[in-house]
C-alpha cells in the first residue's frame, strides 16, 4: 500500500467487504459518472487500483470495513429534506437582556452564605415546611443545610 492515510476503497465505493471484481468495477464506473470533480474522480481509481490489485491488500482494507456497512440510511435523508433551510431567524422576537445589577446580587449572596444583609425586597417565610412535614424555622434551616456543606466539604 503506497499512501497508508489514503481512504478505505471499500468505503470509497460504498461496497461490502465481500464484492467481487467485477461488482467492484462497475460501482465505480457508475459512481464516475456522478462525480463532480477531479479529486473524486482520483479517489475511484485510487480505489479500483486497490481492490483489484494485490490481494494482500485487498484483505488488509476488507479487514478494516465494518463487515456490513450501511451506506444509505433513509433517516438520515428525511432529515436533510425535512430541513434543508435554517430556521429563520428568531432574535428579532426576542427582548435584550437585562443590565447586570451589582447589589441586587450581593444581596442573594448574602442570604444565600446566611450573613445578615438588607433583604427587605426579597420575600422569604420564617417558616418552611421540611420533608417530614414539620415546620421549622428559616434561620435553622439554614444552619442545617451550611453544616452539610462543611461536612462534604470537610
Amino acid at each position: 500500500m503506497n499512501n497508508p492515510y489514503r481512504q478505505n476503497p471499500f468505503e470509497v465505493l460504498r461496497l461490502d467487504p465481500a464484492a467481487g471484481n467485477e461488482e467492484v468495477v462497475a460501482r465505480a464506473g457508475r459512481l464516475r459518472q456522478q462525480a463532480t470533480g477531479e479529486p473524486e474522480v482520483t479517489a475511484l481509481r485510487q480505489a479500483v487500483q486497490g481492490l483489484t490489485g494485490p490481494a494482500e491488500e485487498r484483505f488488509l482494507q476488507a479487514m478494516l470495513t465494518h463487515p456490513r456497512p450501511c451506506y444509505l440510511w433513509p433517516d438520515l435523508d428525511r432529515l436533510r429534506a425535512a430541513f434543508r433551510r435554517p430556521p429563520g431567524r428568531a432574535e428579532a422576537t426576542l427582548s435584550p437582556c437585562p443590565a447586570f445589577d451589582g447589589t441586587e446580587f450581593a444581596l442573594l449572596l448574602q442570604q444565600a452564605a446566611g450573613e445578615p444583609g438588607d433583604s427587605a425586597h426579597l420575600s422569604v417565610s420564617e417558616e418552611i415546611v421540611t420533608p417530614g412535614g414539620g415546620k421549622e424555622s428559616w434561620e435553622s434551616a439554614v444552619a442545617r443545610w451550611q453544616g452539610l456543606v462543611e461536612g462534604f466539604a470537610g
